[in-house]
């Protein structure tokens, strides 16, 4: 079986280029039945089989620590919480202390890298200039979300627009995850009624892996396997680049 790239790629000369089944075979030195197999594929969903993330000592307090995070990033920057800080207020706190099974470093390390995370998904995002009818924008957003039984909590908005028209669309999160990117795109694709030909991602993780060299995506596979099943062209802004045209 070829890699999902390798897929992606005969998959593409075929649906964009327009490339018979021999001249796709002729460019990328595969068989013309293992060419035709992947062009004809419709259902890019059957192999994958979902990972469980490894839970760690700290991860019931991820949500907590994350909420914190955001809240920070709306305050000036003197004012922000230190990691130490943060354990700080974990410790003091009776119902998080008793979760709090980790040295203070265990804490520094995470909030460093969830601050830098954090900081591009709210800082990175693109536009287009010229505008088709049949593109669209995603990105995901914060909203607070009001407790049953008091206090806020912290989740998450995808928001599909459609600059050509000023039409947008919006499905909540309870996280940024890759399964919640896919099953809220679907939920808007079926409310609308279709699939955009053309969707523009800035570089969140749920959807890409790493950058490669010459600006070269590496998708994760979940979401390979999405843009191939709905049949759109997921294009990424460039890096430090918030208002690409």
């Amino acid at each position: 079986m070829l890699e999902m790239d390798r897929q992606k790629y005969i998959k593409n000369l075929e649906q964009y280029e327009r490339m018979s089944l021999r001249s796709i075979a002729k460019k990328t030195g595969h068989h013309i039945q293992t060419v035709k197999k992947y062009v004809e594929k419709e259902d890019w969903n059957a192999e994958y089989k979902v990972r469980k993330e490894q839970a760690t000592k700290l991860s019931a307090l991820h949500e907590v620590i994350d909420g914190w995070l955001r809240e920070d990033m709306k305050r000036p920057r003197k004012y922000r919480r230190t990691a130490s800080k943060i354990y700080r207020d974990l410790a003091a706190d009776g119902e998080y202390s008793r979760q709090l099974t980790v040295c203070k470093q265990s804490v520094i390390n995470y909030v460093r890298k969830r601050k830098k995370e954090i900081s591009k998904q709210t800082y990175d995002t693109a536009m287009f200039a010229i505008h088709a009818m049949s593109e669209a924008q995603v990105d995901f957003g914060d909203i607070l979300v009001k407790r049953s039984h008091g206090g806020e909590e912290v989740w998450h908005e995808l928001v599909v627009s459609f600059p050509f028209s000023n039409a947008g669309f919006a499905q909540v999160c309870r996280y940024e995850t890759k399964e919640c990117l896919c099953e809220a795109l679907i939920g808007i694709f079926k409310y609308i009624g279709g699939v955009p030909v053309r969707i523009l991602f800035d570089n969140m993780s749920s959807a890409v892996v790493h950058i490669e060299e010459h600006g070269n995506r590496k998708m994760t596979e979940m979401f390979t396997r999405f843009t191939m099943h709905h049949r759109f062209k997921a294009e990424f802004c460039n890096p430090d680049s918030p208002h690409e045209s």
